[in-house]
């Protein structure tokens, strides 16, 4: 069996919105696996631009739900860029890698493009939000906490993935 660019497209993207939005209640937002595998299972630019004006997309829609969405949509918004293109492209540099699916080393790659991500996304946040007036030492003791949660949700999706990608015989080859 193998998926076209395009149903893996609508794949990653309705998995985008169904959990950047909140419309299912506590389920963690599946943003930082979809660019991951994006960039790992799909790549080109045009597919990394199309999920990201779709994450804008939906944030918008959100703040227009929720009024108090809004409040991350300061200059810091923008940082997200760098972070998802950091995944996008760390995915597409583990597809590159020779047996890019064993398990270890896969972990490990995304526990690192993740922490990676975890930083760049909260450094840009305390550098442009323009909402905190702490040093940066006390503003990453404030959001240690969320380290765990962040990166175990990329993970979480990650897995499933996997799951999913094993469970399918010839699922890794996507066609045009």
């Amino acid at each position: 069996m193998s998926i076209t660019r395009r149903n893996l497209f609508l794949t990653l993207a309705s998995l985008l919105v169904a959990t950047r939005f909140d419309h299912f209640g506590a389920i963690p937002d599946a943003s930082l696996a979809v660019f991951l595998l994006g960039g790992m299972l799909m790549g080109g630019a045009g597919a990394f631009a199309g999920l990201f004006a779709l994450a804008f997309a939906t944030d918008l829609a959100a703040i227009e739900v929720e009024a108090w969405r809004g409040y991350c949509m300061t200059p810091a918004y923008w940082g997200l860029v760098p972070t998802y293109a950091l995944l996008w492209l760390g995915g597409a540099w583990l597809a590159r890698r020779p047996d890019p699916l064993v398990l270890g080393r896969l972990a490990l790659a995304c526990v690192v493009l993740l922490s990676l991500a975890f930083v760049v996304s909260n450094l840009s946040w305390w550098a442009f939000s323009h909402r905190l007036d702490m040093p940066i030492a006390d503003f990453w003791k404030a959001v240690a906490g969320y380290y765990p949660p962040y990166v175990s949700a990329g993970l979480l999706y990650l897995g499933i993935a996997g799951l999913v990608a094993r469970s399918l015989s010839g699922a890794r080859r996507v066609t045009a």
